[in-house]
């Protein structure tokens, strides 16, 4: 894989969703971390390692997993897709904004009539050139923007949450392939001690040792080992095929194997994180944008009720009646007052729907905030788990190797049977298989967090050691 540049093709997003003073989508890596730093709990996800000189610019060390993300990020046919939704929406704006402006109209008549005709005793052509300016249409040109605003922001909101969900989905990924990675390594040097266990125990058998069950039983742990390594290979190649769909072009185990320093490092402190993800979860930004454009369709309704009075210049060149000969062209004002009432009742029931429709937003709001409330509070009670789990994990496999080693001097020595060998040796594995484990589930829960609650953005700064 050729060396990624780092490059913001889409930069940090911050809009106001009009009349509902909605806070900024994302806040910068600095204020995040200032907020951060006055916690009691201070966590360490991952262990940091060297980068090489081609991950570093600019006097800061390039987290090759943010790298990575960034760049699936670049090339998503899916963002790209959002974004140009966006920008169809940013025109929408433009387009209400321009209904406040005088609308020009211009008409070419062409008459046929008989010459005995009283009416049409003048030109044969007439040419009439107009403005109609509206003066007042009892709230629905503003309630037009106001929709437009809030379709705007929705977009916006889509967009952002697609490049976190796609970020989070890229460490998924990542994370299935680290997790394949240490258990290939664990399985492999399991196999590799199963084959020289079974040489061992040929050789006991065939000096009269020891039985020739040992034999079976060695050769069927041997091929469970073998099972379980086919397994992780084939989770292996699960995970670079995810990660090519969702990066868009093709990385390798090479690539994944040359990727520093993933993890990230931050203070959790429950009560903050936990504000900062109510300020910037799309769930919920995307609820007050679905609230602004409830409350636009509404007025825009209720204006139906009122009358819309427009102001109408007209300019007429040539007059069917007279001839231009006598007549000149004529310039003319007219205050118009027309109503927009509908069928029966229905405007009525079209504010009853309207109604209805933002009430049902304001309650996804609260809906929002409550699972959003949830997501945090499991996700930091998942990180203390998942950090002591690794902790105890490790402090297992140590000891779990320690006492494969003093069984299998044992054995020799007579002490130990070949089963309690055999099973010290599976005991590794296990430990160790469960370790990759922990460490997957750690690294995808720190990255979950900080983007639920700082947002994408910051969480990438935070990938860097500045």
């Amino acid at each position: 894989m050729s060396e990624v540049k780092f490059s913001r093709k889409y930069p940090l997003i911050k809009i106001i969703i009009f009349n509902l003073s909605v806070s900024l989508f994302l806040a910068s890596a600095t204020q995040a971390q200032s907020i951060f730093e006055h916690s009691e709990d201070s966590f360490l996800a991952g262990k940091t390692s060297e980068v090489s000189p081609q991950q570093k610019k600019n006097g800061k060390k390039y987290n090759g997993l943010a790298v990575l993300i960034e760049s699936g990020l670049d090339q998503s046919p899916v963002i790209r897709g959002r974004l140009n939704l966006a920008e169809a929406a940013r025109s929408g704006v433009d387009a209400a904004k321009w209904q406040f402006y005088p609308t020009p109209n211009a008409t070419v008549q062409q008459a046929h009539a008989s010459k005995n005709d009283p009416s049409y005793q003048g030109d044969d052509r007439v040419f009439t050139f107009g403005l109609i300016q509206p003066l007042w249409s009892g709230g629905r040109l503003t309630a037009g923007l106001t929709i437009a605003e809030g379709q705007l922001a929705s977009s916006l909101i889509d967009l952002e949450d697609g490049r976190r969900q796609l970020a989070l989905n890229i460490v998924n990924a990542y994370g299935d392939w680290v997790n394949a990675s240490q258990k290939i390594k664990a399985y492999e040097e399991n196999v590799s001690i199963h084959r020289k266990l079974i040489e061992l125990i040929k050789r006991r058998v065939g000096a009269g040792l020891s039985p020739e069950s040992d034999t079976l039983f060695a050769d069927g742990r041997l091929e469970q080992s073998l099972s379980e390594l086919m397994t992780a290979k084939t989770q292996q190649i699960n995970a670079i095929a995810r990660l090519n769909q969702l990066l868009a072009y093709s990385v390798s185990n090479e690539d994944m194997r040359r990727i520093s320093n993933p993890a990230l490092r931050y203070t959790v402190n429950a009560e903050d994180m936990l504000r900062l993800a109510l300020e910037r979860s799309p769930a919920i930004l995307k609820a007050k944008a679905q609230i602004s454009v409830a409350e636009g369709q509404l007025a825009q309704s209720k204006s139906s009720l009122y009358p819309s009075v427009s102001l109408n210049i007209q300019r007429q060149d040539g007059n069917f009646s007279t001839s231009n000969l006598t007549s000149a062209a004529q310039t003319r004002a007219f205050i118009t007052i027309g109503t927009n009432f509908g069928a029966g009742l229905s405007n009525f029931s079209q504010i009853s729907s309207a109604a209805s429709t933002r009430d049902y937003a304001q309650a996804s709001e609260e809906a929002a905030k409550q699972d959003v409330t949830m997501q945090i509070q499991s996700d930091i009670a998942v990180l203390k788990s998942a950090l002591f789990r690794v902790q105890s994990t490790e402090l297992s496999c140590q000891a779990a190797k320690s006492t494969s080693e003093s069984w299998a001097r044992q054995f020799f020595a007579g002490k130990k049977q070949w089963q309690d060998l055999l099973n010290s040796t599976r005991e590794l594995s296990v430990c160790q298989a469960t370790l990759a484990d922990a460490n997957t589930a750690l690294l995808i829960v720190v990255w979950r967090l900080a983007v639920e609650s700082m947002g994408l953005d910051a969480s990438l700064d935070l990938a860097f050691d500045k």
